[in-house]
């Protein structure tokens, strides 16, 4: 008999191959995130070391595995012939599915709930504003960042596919040149436009480029198997070294919290480079990023990312000094409690549409390819 908490401990395959590491990395992402926004509250999750400044890269981690996992599908169903008006469309219902649900609830608890928040005093027309895109404050920029590249998404494929041509080679090109050009242009910095991170996704989308390309030569990627599982490691140990406060103890001098908070290409290829090398990395480091508490905070990321911040704001109940590790290990403990919750009951059910639907249209297309020629033109 399934646990009825099982839906916490599963992950969902990513179309073509199950990649439980990828929700351990949502995870961390958010821990990130969380522990940075602790720490500039004095609640340090990680005991002993100050995290402010993490909760960015955080992000950008978020940003590097959206851009893939989102590429993957489309490279996957254009490898199977699938890539039709009728994905373009189950790609646009299932994006407005996966975020406006709990994005809508989360507006509402500020602009109604008497609860303390970093967001300006709402009214109705800034509620409509946040989900149409023209404004964003404290925790909602990433949403609105996040929400513009799906909009991006399908040209960066159409080019993949007709002016790449498919070729590895040509889609590094591009990459290379679009990123190139975001840093010579280095245009304004603004919290919630797109282009000020449009190169996290470049290099994100990438990655999905190799990673598909590497699926054509196992032998190759069989043999890069051992010194990617090297890297990987050591550009995961380089992106924690490089928390302001680890970085002044290697420095030997004082790092602002903010130090890398513009450094947006930088952290694409660490970030990018990091998740190819583990992706091709031995099983058994893969299992190490796919532990099942780091998969279970993955899993419940989005929400955890929404309302860890409310979590913050409203922590007078606890009986702990905020300084200690019973505090931080409550707060962590309660924020699983409410992710968990969000998750089932406004996250989940809408997910389960965009997947019975997907579902039931393999379903249908299984059925056309093994019917004779006759019958699959008269189902259609």
């Amino acid at each position: 008999m399934a646990s009825p908490l099982g839906f916490l401990t599963r992950t969902f395959p990513s179309v073509g191959a199950h990649m439980a590491a990828l929700d351990g990395l949502r995870g961390i992402a958010l821990l990130l995130v969380v522990a940075s926004h602790g720490s500039h509250m004095g609640l340090h999750i990680v005991p002993g070391v100050n995290m402010a400044g993490t909760g960015k890269t955080g992000v950008w981690l978020f940003f590097v595995l959206s851009s893939f996992l989102l590429m993957h599908q489309f490279l996957h169903l254009d490898a199977r012939g699938r890539l039709d008006g009728r994905e373009w469309w189950r790609y646009a219902y299932r994006r407005v599915l996966r975020i406006y649900p709990l994005y809508i609830v989360f507006l509402l608890a500020c602009w109604l709930l008497p609860l303390q928040h970093r967001m300006p005093p709402m009214s109705a027309q800034e509620v409509f504003d946040h989900l149409t895109l023209q404004r964003a404050y404290w925790l909602t920029w990433s949403i609105a960042v996040e929400l513009k590249y799906y909009l991006v998404l399908p040209l960066m494929v159409l080019l993949y596919i007709h002016v790449a041509r498919r070729r590895f080679w040509a889609a590094t090109a591009m990459v290379a040149a679009a990123v190139a050009t975001r840093e010579w242009l280095d245009p304004p910095f603004h919290a919630y436009y797109l282009r000020t991170y449009i190169a996290i996704f470049f290099v994100g989308t990438w990655v999905a480029v190799a990673r598909h390309h590497l699926g054509l030569h196992p032998a190759w990627a069989e043999r890069l198997r051992l010194p990617a599982g090297v890297a990987a490691c050591a550009l995961f140990a380089l992106a924690i070294a490089m928390t302001p406060s680890l970085w002044s103890l290697v420095q030997g001098v004082e790092v602002p919290f903010n130090r890398w908070h513009r450094s947006y290409t930088l952290y694409a290829l660490l970030w990018g480079a990091f998740v190819l090398c583990l992706l091709q990395a031995p099983a058994r480091l893969q299992a190490a990023f796919g532990w099942l508490p780091l998969r279970v905070f993955g899993v419940v990321s989005f929400s955890g990312y929404l309302w860890h911040g409310l979590l913050l704001d409203n922590l007078q109940w606890m009986p702990f000094a905020m300084d200690s590790y019973a505090a931080a290990a409550t707060m962590l403990a309660v924020l699983v409690l409410i992710s968990a919750a969000s998750y089932a009951l406004i996250e989940r059910p809408f997910l389960r549409i965009g997947r019975s639907r997907r579902r039931s249209a393999d379903a249908a297309d299984a059925a056309d390819a093994a019917a004779p020629p006759a019958a699959a033109q008269s189902s259609g």
